[in-house]
């Protein structure tokens, strides 16, 4: 548009619009300085806000998937209202020799759960479980007759032991190595003296009597497809196994008695197939 133009078109508005307008652009200007003053602080937020971002994903990338327990409170901090409960921080190894050492040196696992604030019931249980596998010499799952080769992957453990994880009872986790490299686990709890073992005790009567309301037969979750008994062959016995299939994950969750044991192993069935658990037993490291 020409210069003349557009004065002649300005010429034709009403002069109090164009006071209005002028006032108007008074009443919203702002000193200079304020405005970049603003501009400054939203920059500084967004430099502290990356910084930090990008400080998480370090700590998270150098400790991919695992917690050490050592590092890590075992235990939340309590309340007037709400009292300290063990947190699923473990004890984590690197083999199954060093999770052996340090069942012999157990003050310092005793010491440490004491530290974070672990209740005296919780560490009792943790201390009767340690005696037992102390005694039987440290019962460790078996393939063909082999203790069983655990996964090996950088940055994970390959043994964890909790002071209370599933129905607040000790557990020891074995991650075996699986062609697929997923996060399989085989974990393993002793019954508590209340069960009398017998060869007909089921995982089903064990986990309706340590926790009434969880998931089990004609009792099903939320995040559960199917529940159910199935007879399972081991390499050395038949047993009546609990079996979890999930909506949203492949793995199923296996439970089953074993002599003395809860067992639970978290697997693919077509990665852990019947040929595979025919091969599984559970057997004392010095057999």
């Amino acid at each position: 548009m020409k210069k003349e133009k557009f004065y002649e078109l300005l010429g034709e508005i009403d002069e109090n619009y164009i006071e209005e307008a002028h006032l108007s652009v008074e009443k919203k200007t702002r000193p200079i300085w304020l405005k970049w003053s603003s501009i400054a602080v939203c920059i500084c937020l967004i430099i502290i806000g990356t910084v930090a971002v990008f400080e998480i994903w370090d700590n998270r990338d150098n400790n991919p998937g695992e917690t050490n327990s050592y590092e890590t409170p075992y235990a939340t901090e309590g309340t007037e209202n709400q009292p300290a409960q063990p947190s699923l921080y473990p004890f984590d190894y690197a083999s199954i020799l060093d999770f052996e050492k340090s069942l012999y040196n157990e003050g310092e696992l005793y010491s440490k759960l004491s530290e974070y604030g672990v209740k005296s019931e919780t560490l009792d249980k943790f201390r009767v479980f340690i005696e037992k596998l102390r005694s039987q010499n440290i019962v460790v799952p078996y393939i063909n007759g082999k203790v069983i080769e655990l996964r090996n992957s950088e940055g994970y453990s390959n043994v964890s032991l909790f002071a209370s994880e599933l129905y607040e009872l000790p557990w020891v986790f074995y991650h075996p190595k699986v062609s697929t490299g997923e996060n399989y686990y085989i974990k393993m709890t002793y019954l508590p003296e209340a069960f009398t073992i017998t060869e007909n005790l089921m995982a089903s009567d064990v986990i309706k009597g340590l926790s009434p309301n969880s998931p089990n037969l004609n009792n099903l979750g939320e995040q559960h497809e199917k529940i159910y008994n199935k007879q399972i062959e081991l390499k050395d016995r038949e047993v009546t196994a609990l079996v979890y299939e999930y909506k949203t994950d492949n793995r199923d969750s296996i439970k089953f008695i074993y002599n003395d044991f809860l067992v639970d192993i978290r697997c693919d069935q077509q990665v852990w197939n019947d040929n595979w658990f025919s091969s599984l037993s559970f057997e004392s490291l010095d057999k």
